[in-house]
Formats: C-alpha cells, sequence, structure tokens
C-alpha cells in the first residue's frame, strides 16, 4: 500500500510540473486574426472563420441577458 500511494505522489507531482509548461506551449499562433462582433450589451471576439458560431454566441449571450442580468439585479 505505502509503494501505491509513493507512486501516486510521484506521478502527480510530475504532472503538475509538466502541467506548468503547457501555457507557452498553447498560446495562439502570431498569424491568427481576430474578429469582434458587437451586440448591445456584448463583446464576442473569434478568430476569422468562426462567424457563423461567433454570430450564435452573440444571439445567445442577449437572449441570457436579460432574464440572467435580472437576477444578478442588472438592469437591461
Amino acid at each position: 500500500m505505502f509503494r501505491l500511494l509513493t507512486a501516486l505522489l510521484g506521478l502527480a507531482s510530475v504532472v503538475s510540473a509538466a502541467a506548468q509548461s503547457l501555457p507557452i506551449i498553447s498560446q495562439n499562433p502570431p498569424a491568427l486574426r481576430w474578429q469582434e462582433i458587437r451586440s448591445p450589451h456584448f463583446r464576442v471576439l473569434y478568430p476569422a472563420g468562426l462567424d457563423t458560431a461567433a454570430q450564435r454566441t452573440a444571439q445567445r449571450l442577449e437572449a441570457v441577458h436579460g432574464p440572467g442580468g435580472a437576477t444578478l439585479g442588472v438592469q437591461a
């Protein structure tokens, strides 16, 4: 049992150390061009080519803004 716990602790520390370097790997490439959609209450930033998904996102955000804002005390 002690060996198993030691192995799991060692594995957890290795995974933790590896995870610290991942943000460097996952940065956006410099060639990525960002677009913007503005709605009355939101700005949606998205990479070029995802226009349809960004439009849907903006529409959904606006649809939930009224009910969601009311529960948080935000006026439309």
